[in-house]
């Protein structure tokens, strides 16, 4: 494993760095004083390309390797997680997924318009360990979905929306246009964080799907590489604000001053930032690490590596933003900081999807497994 990254890594993610806290900061102000879809920012990144940044060049994608890619979506989750999280959606579920299951006709379709920003794709699933809600059953001239998905990101805006349904023990995939009919797609309740991501409600009432409509059908393990990449980008996502947190610490540590010295001469203020940065740089590592066994086509690794990066991470970003609160002081409880945005966007990533019992359970039971060979 190379652990200096390429200059073309480098240049990428500090392009989208300048860009990111220049074009993009900004403008979070707008939807998250409002508590509403991050509009501005989403037709943003579509004029770059960016929710289609994997996509090869054949699709007028940049083509961007694994690393980069994590690095282009820590960038942007450092301004604001919420679209972090839209830029993991689409290229750690849906992208992946397409080049993967799509038709070649299907892809020349809809892979242009996912880099021109024309097609917002909402991933309409569950963790693999959660009980699935959305079940089809088969037609004379299709299929019949029922059933209802809660706070799906991006779906409060999508065009179009990949959806998970099964049908006793097969999971199919199904492409379905906004506007389809028998889809209603109604608005989730305020959340705590996340605010700008566009969660919403998706119900199949009746729905019927023609048979073009069906990507594919999954088994186990195709279902399990659909999530391994998705985890990893989520992971770059609380890695972007965990970096925020300690970068916001370390500037108000630097100016904020008592009893005539500025706080960060204190040995309290400084092992504080220290144990920040030191569980940062791990997890820096961590889903470096996973994104270099997704460059190797190394599924078995990135299988493990993938959940302990998205355990790993959104862990530390959630003890980053509670540790740049306590150095904020009572200033950190309020909206003149960010950093009381970054605690909730962290307790989100980390609530919202895969559980801290999932995780720990499988990657004891892999290293085990190893351990045992």
């Amino acid at each position: 494993m190379q652990f200096e990254r390429s200059a073309d890594q480098q240049m990428i993610a500090e392009q989208v760095r300048q860009f990111a806290r220049t074009e993009l900061s900004p403008l979070v102000h707008q939807w998250e004083s409002a508590r509403r879809f991050a509009s501005e920012g989403v037709e943003t990144l579509g004029s770059l390309g960016l929710f289609g940044a994997c996509i090869p060049d054949q699709y007028d994608g940049a083509e961007a390797d694994p690393i980069a890619l994590l690095h282009v979506i820590a960038e942007v989750s450092w301004v604001d997680a919420s679209l972090g999280a839209l830029l993991a959606s689409h290229n750690g579920f849906v992208v992946p997924f397409l080049l993967t299951h799509g038709s070649e006709a299907h892809n020349k379709v809809h892979l242009p318009a996912i880099v021109e920003g024309t097609t917002r794709v909402a991933f309409a699933a569950l963790p693999p360990h959660k009980a699935p809600t959305i079940q089809y059953t088969n037609t004379s001239d299709g299929y019949q979905l029922e059933g209802t998905l809660s706070s799906i990101p991006m779906a409060a805006d999508a065009t179009h929306l990949l959806v998970l349904a099964t049908q006793d023990d097969t999971t199919a995939a199904f492409w379905l246009e906004r506007g389809h009919e028998g889809l209603q797609i109604t608005a989730a309740p305020q959340s705590l964080g996340l605010r700008g991501a566009g969660n919403a409600h998706i119900e199949c009432k009746a729905l019927q799907v023609p048979s073009a409509h069906l990507i594919t059908t999954l088994d186990g393990d195709e279902q399990a590489a659909l999530w391994r990449r998705g985890r990893l980008c989520l992971a770059a996502t609380a890695y972007g604000v965990a970096q925020r947190a300690l970068d916001e610490s370390a500037a108000y540590a630097k100016q904020r001053k008592q009893f005539g010295k500025p706080i960060a001469a204190f040995q309290a203020i400084q092992w504080k930032i220290a144990d920040m940065a030191m569980e940062i740089d791990a997890a820096q590592l961590m889903f470096e690490q996973a994104g270099y066994a997704w460059a190797q086509g190394d599924e078995d690794a990135l299988e493990t590596q993938s959940r302990s990066a998205l355990f790993y991470t959104t862990q530390s970003a959630v003890k980053a933003a509670q540790e740049a609160i306590q150095i904020h002081g009572g200033y950190g409880f309020t909206t003149e900081y960010p950093v009381e945005k970054l605690y909730r966007d962290a307790q989100a990533l980390q609530a919202r999807w895969e559980g801290r019992e999932q995780q720990i359970h499988h990657i004891t039971e892999q290293w085990w497994t190893q351990g045992a060979g």
